[in-house]
């Protein structure tokens, strides 16, 4: 008899052969309704993947379902890290961290992934040209923090699988003030959302 191998995904090492409870089965089934209503699966990629959710007994049974919901890069409408004298909206910390921080204008878009490993994203340095800043972040066993201005309308659109997402004691928002919208998956992590210190 062969052992099978070990997942890639998770692991037990990592807890992720701990078992899923109906909570976590209820909110990955709900990312993958809401990908399906923004047209990235198909009605039959749904039901199988839903499926899969039902029948789901640890972890490692649901993080394979959502990894390519996820952005790891930003749109070609956002993708500035290329372009003459822009700054960087992609942040990618893997068993690391560092603090993206615009100084001139806060883009509409920012991609930030973290895997076993942190960072921050700072835009209190910048200023907001734009009426809605989006954040999509993947957080898998690491944590961030995003800094944002006192006054700013502050969104949290995103999941969150044994992890979260915090908004620490943030000023009440301005009318008129920018927004921004934390969208995406946190597993097994953190991600806070702060005025600066």
């Amino acid at each position: 008899m062969t052992s099978q191998p070990e997942p890639l995904d998770v692991g037990p090492i990592a807890g992720g052969n701990q078992p899923a409870q109906e909570a976590d089965k209820s909110q990955v089934a709900s990312l993958l309704r809401a990908a399906a209503a923004e047209g990235r699966l198909t009605q039959t990629e749904l039901d199988e993947r839903l499926t899969v959710v039902r029948d789901a007994t640890t972890f490692d049974d649901l993080i394979p379902l959502t990894r390519d919901l996820v952005p790891l890069t930003p749109s070609a409408a956002t993708a500035a890290v290329g372009a003459v004298g822009a700054e960087p909206t992609l942040g990618l910390w893997v068993f690391g961290g560092t603090t993206l921080a615009p100084t001139t204008t806060v883009a509409a878009a920012y991609s930030l992934v973290a895997i076993c490993g942190g960072g921050s994203l700072d835009l209190t340095r910048a200023q907001f040209v734009e009426g809605v800043c989006e954040v999509s972040v993947f957080c898998l066993y690491g944590g961030m923090t995003i800094v944002v201005p006192p006054g700013v309308h502050v969104q949290n659109r995103a999941i969150a699988v044994f992890g979260g997402v915090g908004l620490h004691d943030l000023a009440p928002a301005l009318q008129g003030a920018p927004t921004v919208i934390v969208r995406g998956l946190v597993v097994f992590a953190g991600v806070g959302v702060q005025h600066p210190k």
